[in-house]
């Protein structure tokens, strides 16, 4: 395994932190949205809000493409091979696994659930 160095860890950890950016498709007008979150709150003071936690894709993508830069000593992430690519998929999985590990970032929606339970109340139905 890849061993991942305490100084790329915390640059990642800064540019998750740091204000939420989005990526746009103007094709399809959506918006992507990141599949995780911040543990803690990105202010000071503790606060209960969405938005407080909120990572941006653009943050992630961005993060991503650091990773793969220092991993393959600055070249373009277009002239990577197959193999390489999936090489650095890997990387960036466990990069994922420490942030969550050490309780930085959590997943969010429908990957973070094992299991749906959907519970009906059938006493209320005329």
């Amino acid at each position: 395994m890849y061993k991942i160095s305490d100084e790329l860890l915390l640059k990642i950890k800064d540019l998750l932190i740091s204000q939420p950016l989005d990526i746009y498709s103007h094709d399809s007008e959506t918006i992507n949205e990141a599949n995780f979150e911040l543990v803690d709150s990105r202010y000071e003071e503790d606060s209960l809000e969405e938005e407080a936690r909120y990572i941006g894709s653009a943050n992630m993508f961005i993060a991503a493409s650091l990773a793969c830069y220092v991993h393959f000593n600055c070249r373009e992430i277009d002239d990577l091979s197959d193999e390489e690519l999936t090489e650095f998929a890997d990387v960036w999985s466990g990069i994922l696994e420490i942030l969550k590990e050490q309780r930085y970032i959590r997943e969010i929606g429908l990957l973070a659930k094992e299991k749906i339970k959907v519970v009906v109340d059938n006493t209320k139905l005329p």
